[in-house]
């Protein structure tokens, strides 16, 4: 015949309560230090769901890890010989398109420029790098009093915030100082430009 012993609360011989029922099923007194054993459910840690793509946070609930992840990275190359006398800014080729997945993404772009020559060494090759039609990064006078300096490179770098999920294009652009001749990609040179979507 089974026995039953109801205790609302369990003191230690100095008096001091060990344990102790609200009648309800919770109980009071016992130290995490007395799990020496077995292994607590993740339910029991805190609320959310947890899995292999969550983590427990400090308030006691499962989140999964914040912005910084990388959600795509493209890459474009051209080895077209670009060569303009235009004070003005023209397309050099290197150009590439992204459709974020969400506003809230950043694009990283990263365009490398090489085989840059000029024919005069008062002209000097300028570069700009463009979301769309708005400028996000620029060098400019590359080779300015230096004539027929070849395979000098250039790097334009830029952090943008397209906030949209429709496709973005990102281009290069050059122009010279003066009217003579600028060039890029001599010498068999590749340049290229990649980009990056930074969740948020």
């Amino acid at each position: 015949m089974a026995s039953t012993i109801q205790v609302d609360t369990i003191k230690d011989i100095g008096g001091n309560t060990m344990l102790e029922s609200n009648g309800s099923g919770t109980i009071t007194g016992l130290p995490a230090s007395a799990v020496s054993s077995g292994t607590i459910a993740t339910a029991r840690l805190g609320s959310g769901t947890a899995s292999s793509s969550t983590f427990l946070r400090g308030d006691q609930t499962y989140a999964e890890a914040g912005g910084g992840k990388i959600g795509q990275v493209l890459s474009a190359t051209s080895t077209t010989t670009t060569s303009t006398s235009s004070t003005s800014y023209v397309d050099t080729g290197v150009t590439i398109t992204i459709t974020p997945s969400a506003t809230s993404s950043k694009v990283l772009v990263s365009a490398t420029i090489l085989g840059i020559s000029a024919t005069s060494n008062t002209g000097a090759a300028s570069f700009q790098l463009l979301q769309d039609s708005t400028k996000i990064s620029e060098t400019i006078n590359v080779l300015y009093n230096i004539t027929g300096q070849a395979n000098v490179g250039v790097v334009l770098q830029a952090l943008s915030s397209p906030s949209t999920t429709s496709a973005v294009t990102y281009k290069v652009q050059i122009k010279n100082r003066e009217a003579t001749a600028a060039v890029m990609n001599t010498a068999n040179d590749s340049s290229n430009i990649t980009v990056s979507e930074v969740l948020a």
